[in-house]
């Protein structure tokens, strides 16, 4: 299965993607099943479909966090990614629930 996530512009796959590719090597390095590369402004996932979705939904997270002016770190990526061990069910939504519950008291969806 090959998925694609197309970013906006160049400045929001940098912030995405982290400083000398950090965040994207931190995704590459969790998922060794997948194959993602970045070219320009888009990110191409390549693999089985459970890892696959996951690392586009990691990817869709940070993109959100990014547009809503939050200054992306690793430790997103691992909020996100790695909150729960491989093969078992995940779920961003409520990683972000969790993310919003600790960092930020009062939003919600």
């Amino acid at each position: 299965m090959e998925k694609r996530l197309i970013f906006s512009d160049i400045s929001e796959a940098k912030a995405i993607l982290g400083m000398k590719d950090e965040f994207l090597k931190t995704l590459q390095r969790e998922f060794p099943a997948c194959r993602i590369a970045a070219r320009g402004n888009e990110i191409i996932m390549a693999g089985e479909d459970p890892d696959i979705s996951y690392a586009e939904g990691v990817l869709n997270m940070l993109r959100y966090l990014y547009r809503e002016n939050t200054y992306l770190t690793t430790q997103h990526v691992l909020l996100f990614g790695f909150a729960h061990p491989p093969g078992k069910s995940r779920r961003i939504a409520e990683n972000l629930q969790r993310y919003d519950q600790h960092f930020c008291p009062g939003t919600s969806y």
